[in-house]
């Protein structure tokens, strides 16, 4: 029995979820299917996850998520193209991942610095977590999700540009400087800042 505070919403996106996690396992290279598919979807689950914990997210988080997902899920076909383009969202993504990690964050009673020392924690975690999850999609079905490559989406004529370990070093670096980017701007502009 699914308990009452899941939703149909909740029970929804987790069987979409699993359905994308099986399209993608069996058509590895979908890759714009599965951006849209992930575009589409992973708002719901953000939606069941802010509704079910009662984390209070607002408009422009759902708006940042939205602005995350089609960047680096349904432009996917870009890495291919321009190639610094994974660069520029290892830098530019970590600002808004911060902010959503922020708003939980920031209900705890502690520091703000405290605050702003967890959020980069959690943000880079995250990305770590990433970073090995591309290397084992790479092992298991040779997606080429590490490393830049320049050419067409025929993974058969694609130029290596940057060797796999060099592009997910600079990647892990390019989210701390992100990281860090978005502690400089939250101190500089947060009115709470007073309780450093």
């Amino acid at each position: 029995m699914v308990d009452k505070k899941l939703g149909l919403i909740e029970v929804t996106s987790a069987v979409l979820l699993a359905s994308l996690i099986v399209v993608i396992l069996l058509f590895p290279n979908l890759y714009v299917l599965s951006g849209i598919i992930g575009t589409l979807v992973v708002p719901w689950i953000f939606y069941a996850f802010d509704r079910f914990f009662k984390i209070g997210f607002k408009l422009r988080h759902y708006f940042y998520l939205l602005l995350l997902l089609i960047l680096g899920t349904l432009l996917n076909p870009l890495f291919f193209f321009i190639s610094w383009y994974d660069k520029f969202l290892h830098l530019f993504t970590p600002l808004i991942w911060c902010a959503l990690i922020f708003v939980p964050v920031n209900k705890l009673k502690i520091k703000f610095s405290v605050k702003l020392i967890i959020t980069l924690s959690l943000f880079l975690s995250i990305m770590v977590v990433h970073e090995i999850a591309e290397y084992s999609l790479d092992k298991a079905f040779n997606l080429y999700t590490q490393g830049v490559y320049g050419g067409n989406l025929s993974l058969e004529r694609l130029q290596e540009i940057q060797s796999p370990l060099d592009d997910t070093m600079t990647d892990l670096i390019l989210d701390l400087c992100g990281g860090v980017l978005f502690i400089v701007i939250k101190l500089v502009f947060d009115s709470e800042k007073k309780n450093l």
